[in-house]
């Protein structure tokens, strides 16, 4: 027997198949659950607290302290007591499914049925081993964008409520950049964006860059710890799964099974990542472009625009167009001009340099002809056989760029 460490005491003996030892960094946590009928669970990310204990003060530990914990690796240190069954035993009432989940696996709860689950600091696998690696990123923050993605996850919220400073340090073109009070959207230069469960990947900077990219590193102030050991017995088996996944998606595609073997590193993550990003700022910026906007359109004869709606977007080539409809009034007669502010119709080649459109008599007369969207300006021009008083006008129409009221 022996005492080792700092203030850490471990029992040793040759002939103890499982070594009991204060494994340091683990807490003893012990949560408690009030489930309700036919529940086939329990979400420690979700606890509800019963009030029968709650009112003697207790308080069940924050998700972030249970996932820290590593439940599903450490699962031979819990203890599951429920409150109509008494102790329950690990795969045969219930089963680790995660972190932060654990799945009954021959009943559904009974109302009101009260679970405590006590999480042991003496750890029971012996020695644990733990991997680790800097939490570092460097990479440019383009033009236009207020995302970097490090690539790394890293614990958001750190001290939040103090300092302006958390679980990295952010670098902007050498500068040293600060967060934004209690982590929120502004007063510094960056918010640190959660994933889930206290862990994030995404740094969000208040200001994009303006004229050219600006270049970012993210140091981390201590590191991220990944657990490792032979006692990874989930692991093997899911590897043995995703092996036979890989030979039929061989077969399938005709790719070496090699190809699909690499794992992911921290390169390939934040390639991932970024593209991720790059989706997303397209996506959005294609769902402001179908946004449908107010027309401000003047015009010839009094014009008053009863309605004049638009919708500009771009294509994948990176035109520019407007679909509108525009219907309004004006003293009789046979030619009116209208004058849509914040456009600029494409010039097309040709000695008309016109675009076509359409119009409808709304004052019963025949339909208007020769209508068109003059190239080079903002005018729209509806002809008629005979004098009218009201119009329609319609189309689809390219333009010479994005519109001014576009943000």
């Amino acid at each position: 027997m022996s005492l080792t460490g700092n203030g850490s005491k471990s029992i040793r003996r040759q002939d103890v198949l499982d070594q009991k030892s204060i494994a340091v960094g683990l807490k003893k946590l012990v949560m408690a659950h009030k489930a309700t009928a036919g529940d086939t669970g329990i979400n420690l990310g979700a606890l509800v607290s019963p009030t029968e204990m709650s009112t003697l003060g207790f308080v069940n530990p924050s998700a972030q302290e249970i996932l820290a914990a590593n439940l599903k690796f450490y699962r031979s240190n819990l203890r599951v007591v429920s409150s109509h069954k008494g102790l329950l035993m690990d795969y045969l009432s219930y089963n680790v499914a995660s972190s932060s989940r654990i799945n009954f696996t021959d009943f559904t709860a009974e109302a009101d049925e009260i679970f405590v689950i006590t999480f042991d600091d003496n750890a029971k696998t012996g020695i644990t081993m733990v991997d680790s690696e800097p939490i570092i990123a460097t990479g440019p923050l383009a033009v236009g964008a207020t995302d970097f993605n490090t690539g790394v996850p890293y614990e958001v919220g750190i001290n939040s409520t103090s300092k302006q400073v958390g679980k990295v340090l952010v670098f902007r073109n050498g500068d040293i950049q600060f967060r934004n009070p209690s982590n929120g959207t502004s007063g510094g230069n960056y918010q640190e964006i959660a994933a889930g469960l206290g862990l994030g990947v995404i740094i969000r900077f208040n200001n994009a860059p303006v004229g050219q990219e600006d270049n970012i590193i993210v140091v981390g102030l201590g590191t991220a710890y990944r657990p490792d050991g032979s006692v990874f017995a989930e692991i093997e088996n899911l590897a043995g799964q995703v092996d036979r996944v890989v030979e039929v998606l061989s077969d399938v595609s005709g790719l070496d099974e090699d190809e699909f073997q690499t794992a992911p590193n921290s390169v390939d993550l934040k390639a991932f990542g970024d593209r991720v990003l790059a989706l997303e700022a397209l996506a959005a910026e294609n769902l402001s472009a179908l946004r449908q906007y107010t027309l401000s359109v003047s015009g010839t004869n009094t014009w008053v625009t009863e309605r004049a709606v638009g919708i500009p977007y771009r294509t994948l080539d990176g035109t520019w167009r407007l679909r509108f409809n525009i219907s309004g009034s004006h003293t009789s007669a046979t030619t009116t001009s209208l004058t849509v502010s914040g456009v600029v119709f494409k010039t097309l080649p040709g000695p008309t340099t016109r675009q076509a459109c359409h119009a409808n008599d709304n004052s019963g007369g025949s339909a208007p002809s020769n209508n068109f969207c003059q190239g080079g300006s903002s005018t729209i021009s509806i002809n008629h056989a005979s004098a009218n008083t009201q119009n329609t006008v319609f189309g689809d129409v390219e333009l010479d760029g994005q519109p001014s009221f576009v943000p």
